[in-house]
């Protein structure tokens, strides 16, 4: 195996690094992010493939079909309802494609019709109303790409918080070569004659730098922790030492709320695929996360 100078490629690749923290390539950081921690919150035992070919399609395209393909084998694809139907959520027909699977239409698996078991699909719904995570992934995504870019520039305020005025393009570049090197942690002069003997700065404002950075990280946590908290998991850290007994049990009751109808409709696909598919699969909610304790007070003795 060849070695890997990793200082080399970090200075090679210094000036695409060094554009990862505005909107854009923030944004696709964090929808990465909170995605790849939805697709763990759930554990699945018995899968015969793994589970985040099962969760991924669930959660970004609402539901998903459980199905065993001729040519691909057990597989959970992404796909579309249809068939005769008195319910805007009842259907009898799932049809789906992938490139290397046989495809087309199953029957959706019907406990309850009276000629007993049918189908060769299980539906697999990511809540009961089949809900896609990726309008709350986007959302989330976007608030913690703009709390970025903030943090960033309060951090470069307590560098320098003076904005420059000038009158030529010259000294404009002059000024942003002057920025990018303070960015870098590099602190230079300014090599511009136009600027030497004339009023070179506007004071910027004057709040508190240290406490407008410390507030701009604050702030990304606290976007984090209501973003766990609309899933329906609480964060590791969070404590309710400062919550009443009330505050507390209504603040469980709502997380509750959230993450039990996810897992709900995951056991009933493990139980419908365990007897369709004569397999032994099930759910939990995963150990990595924090879910609800029964506590009312992390604090009490």
């Amino acid at each position: 195996m060849a070695n890997v100078d990793l200082l080399a490629y970090v200075n090679e690749n210094r000036e695409e690094f060094s554009g990862q923290m505005t909107f854009e390539p923030s944004f696709a950081y964090w929808f990465n992010y909170l995605l790849e921690k939805l697709v763990r919150i759930f554990e699945w035992k018995g899968l015969p493939f793994d589970q985040i070919n099962l969760e991924l399609p669930t959660m970004t395209a609402g539901f998903a079909g459980f199905v065993n393909d001729s040519k691909a084998g057990f597989m959970c694809a992404p796909g579309g309802l249809n068939g005769p139907t008195w319910s805007p959520m009842v259907f009898k027909n799932f049809t789906y494609a992938a490139p290397t699977a046989e495809g087309g239409q199953r029957t959706i698996y019907a406990p309850y019709t009276a000629v007993g078991r049918l189908g060769n699909c299980v539906l697999v719904n990511n809540t009961s109303l089949r809900t896609s995570i990726i309008p709350l992934v986007d959302r989330y995504a976007t608030l913690l790409a703009h709390e970025d870019i903030n943090i960033v520039n309060t951090g470069l305020n307590m560098r320098y918080d003076n904005v420059f005025t000038a009158e030529t393009d010259s000294t404009v570049d002059s000024i942003k070569s002057w920025r990018k090197k303070l960015f870098r942690g590099i602190f230079a002069p300014i090599v511009d004659k136009s600027l030497s003997n004339s009023p070179i700065a506007i004071p910027s404002g004057s709040q508190n730098k240290g406490q407008a950075h410390k507030d701009a990280i604050e702030s990304r946590q606290e976007i984090l922790r209501m973003f766990f908290a609309e899933v329906g998991v609480r964060m590791s850290r969070e404590k309710k030492g400062n919550l009443i007994a009330a505050e507390v049990q209504q603040d469980d009751q709502m997380l509750l709320f959230n993450i039990s109808d996810m897992l709900k409709q995951r056991e009933a696909a493990a139980a419908e695929i365990s007897s369709v598919f004569n397999l032994e699969v099930s759910v939990m909610l995963s150990p990595e996360f924090q879910t609800i304790e029964t506590e009312s007070n992390d604090g009490d003795n």
